[in-house]
């Protein structure tokens, strides 16, 4: 599909698509729109008779995985019966992927005058985008994996903060994937 001027905004959950097509005789066209998940031999229908050049859809209502859209053009409008024509094409794989990641193995020590957060992200299908800390509900800090790099779905994570004052400390964490799906977790230190 080739993209036109049509601006589409993002929302988390969301999927659009959009095509530009040009009927020689200038026709009106009209689209038909089928989704199909990797291992699936049926195209389930979307949307049908859409006279618009784009489409948005919920996400959630599908299960995480790759899946492929399938756009058929008809110039059926402005045509009698059995004298239309149609166009066909499919879009390339794309991921769906409203699932968080996982933040395992969580612990926090005292070690002098600062904790020490150790943890574990791992995400079922994107790259991580970032993790962060909060110690009794204080601002977000950044947390860099020990490999200095959040470029894949698994990372180790060992974190010194400053020990604020006081016995008892709530370090919350927080991640997110590269698809904006957060997950938040804590631990109680005393």
């Amino acid at each position: 599909t080739e993209s036109g001027s049509v601006t589409m905004n993002y929302e988390k959950g969301w999927i659009g698509v959009r095509w530009r097509a040009l009927d020689p005789n200038n026709d009106g066209l009209e689209a038909r729109l089928e989704i199909r998940g990797e291992g699936e031999r049926e195209w389930k229908l979307l949307k049908d008779s859409l006279r618009e050049s784009r489409y948005s859809w919920d996400s959630t209502a599908f299960a995480d995985g790759r899946y492929r859209v399938r756009l058929t053009l008809s110039d059926k409008p402005d045509n009698y019966p059995g004298r239309e024509l149609s166009a066909q094409m499919e879009s390339d794989d794309f991921l769906i992927d409203n699932t968080p990641p996982e933040i395992l193995d969580l612990s926090a020590r005292s070690e002098g005058n600062r904790i020490v957060v150790r943890f574990r992200l791992k995400d079922a299908l994107s790259a991580l985008q970032y993790a962060e800390l909060s110690v009794n509900g204080g601002d977000w800090l950044d947390a860099e994996p020990t490999t200095r790099m959040t470029d894949s779905p698994q990372h180790d994570y060992e974190v010194p903060l400053p020990k604020p004052a006081g016995s008892e400390f709530v370090i919350a964490v927080r991640a997110a994937d590269e698809r904006d799906n957060v997950a938040v977790r804590k631990v109680l230190l005393r």
